[in-house]
């Protein structure tokens, strides 16, 4: 009895616990994306707005353009909503119910005292009869009635000697072992339906940690790769703020015929319109998977931009 309610209060804390760092575990990793998010988008808002839409306003002023990658278009249609679909990804994860648990020792000793009364009223009925004591249960008993009586239980214990004493003794013992019977037998019970019950809680624990942990781990993934999308993007944000300001002096200076321009300037619009390129791939390529994944497109989208970077970088070093 004991040791089950021991193993149900060990499993019932286990369960919280695994509940509690599920639940703290989602709850960080989604404070981190939403901060990863928020920062990522108001770049890609920027990029968008501002930067991508003042090289469309150069860009599509120069005529007879000549070069691969030369078909762009204006404007970029709806970008993903990246909090909603990640979100629509994620299962319902119902709450699991953790009770304490309760001995229930006061009703187990309630039960107990209502089976003893009952078995004294008979044992008294059976000794009334027996015994011949005249005593009746709507009357207060007189003292030789009561000695009648236990004299009888007494004999029962003690054949031939009819000892009060002894069938006081009896009669309160038979009582006394019946209040422990009962009360034993219903903690026992209770004791494994505690054990039970925590078990069930553990496993439902257990099930609700595992889909947790793995939803913690798609957030996480996403967090990290917004958060590297944004260094990224930040630097490419810089590469095409400074490409715009070389096309609009080139604009400017040369005129806006492309066939008409030095090979450094050709190059240079070329080089715009490949970051633009990149740019572009990336904000409009969708992120999150039909299962919470990052999708292997945008992964790809974004080792192809830091790849640009490099050569570009290799390019300007060594020129």
């Amino acid at each position: 009895m004991f040791t089950n309610n021991q193993k149900a209060k060990e499993l019932t804390s286990s369960a919280k616990e695994l509940i509690h760092e599920a639940d703290d575990g989602f709850k960080d990793g989604i404070c981190q994306l939403n901060e990863n998010l928020q920062t990522y988008i108001a770049l890609r808002s920027s990029v968008t707005n501002k930067t991508l839409k003042e090289f469309d306003n150069t860009y599509f002023e120069i005529k007879n353009i000549e070069f691969d990658d030369t078909n762009l278009s204006i404007g970029h249609g709806e970008l993903e909503n990246i909090d909603h679909e990640f979100q629509n990804t994620l299962e319902e994860v119902k709450p699991v119910h953790v009770e304490e648990v309760n001995s229930g020792s006061f009703g187990a000793l309630f039960q107990a005292a209502i089976f003893a009364a009952v078995a004294f009223v008979i044992a008294v009925v059976v000794g009334i009869l027996a015994s011949g004591s005249n005593i009746y249960l709507d009357k207060v008993p007189e003292p030789s009635q009561v000695t009648t009586l236990l004299a009888w239980f007494g004999n029962l214990a003690d054949p031939g000697n009819g000892d009060a004493n002894k069938g006081a003794l009896l009669l309160g013992g038979l009582i006394a072992i019946i209040v422990f019977i009962v009360a034993f037998v219903k903690m026992s019970s209770r004791a494994a339906q505690n054990l039970k019950k925590a078990e069930v809680a553990h496993a439902q624990a257990d099930a609700v940690h595992h889909k947790k942990l793995a939803q913690t781990h798609k957030t996480v993934t996403l967090s990290q790769y917004t958060l590297e999308l944004s260094t990224t993007l930040k630097t490419v944000q810089v590469y095409m703020n400074e490409f715009n300001a070389i096309m609009q002096r080139i604009l400017h200076v040369e005129g806006d015929d492309f066939s008409e321009y030095s090979e450094q300037s050709k190059k240079d619009v070329q080089m715009a319109a490949t970051i633009h390129k990149r740019i572009n791939s990336i904000i409009t390529t969708n992120i999150v998977a039909e299962d919470g994944q990052v999708t292997p497109e945008t992964r790809k989208a974004l080792e192809e931009c830091e790849e640009c970077l490099k050569q570009h970088t290799k390019t300007t070093t060594h020129a």
